[in-house]
């Protein structure tokens, strides 16, 4: 919400009574967009204010977070929307999505490893907050926004049927206290 009181320089109640109003998640991200692409284009007209160049680029690059949010939102309401089923198989909890019921979201998850692609969307948006939570600081100090994170792709993720991989257990050290245990 911050962000977009920003791009619409609104005084904070406004914003937000404005924000708040909007009950669907895709039409908020339009807005914050179109706001952002509005200030964006006034700002650029600034030129040697180096505060407002600044913002030109944090603003860029939440027009690139939402856009890839946004790619990410079929997947997720499919995932979300679709009746799973969990059944225990072979001593580990598997599932799957129903599609004896037409469900159309569950027939667009038909043959997928579902628990790869859940744990493939959460990395994408930890690689999307991280990059953003790291965008003012940087800017700030070096006049540019960092690098873009590179997504992994989907098929490097496990899936339910392999065994995660697990980093070796350090050594104890001599003088600790489970050493002496």
């Amino acid at each position: 919400m911050g962000v977009f009181e920003q791009a619409t320089e609104c005084p904070p109640h406004v914003a937000n009574s404005m924000w708040h109003s909007i009950k669907s998640d895709l039409v908020q991200r339009d807005v914050l967009i179109a706001a952002l692409q509005s200030s964006t284009h006034l700002l650029r007209a600034w030129k040697g204010d180096v505060q407002k160049e600044q913002r030109v680029l944090i603003f860029e690059e939440y027009i690139w977070a939402i856009t890839e949010i946004n790619k990410l939102s079929h997947t997720r309401n499919d995932l979300v929307h679709s009746p799973i089923i969990f059944f225990g198989a072979s001593g580990a909890t598997e599932m799957d999505a129903r599609i004896q019921h037409s469900n159309p979201r569950a027939g667009k998850l038909k043959d997928k490893e579902l628990y790869q692609l859940s744990r493939w969307m959460c990395a994408k948006c930890d690689d999307i907050e991280r990059h953003m939570a790291s965008l003012w600081p940087h800017v700030r100090k070096h006049g540019k926004v960092p690098a873009r994170p590179k997504f992994k792709p989907l098929s490097t993720l496990p899936t339910r049927a392999q065994k995660p991989t697990r980093a070796k257990a350090r050594p104890r050290r001599k003088n600790s206290i489970a050493h002496y245990v």
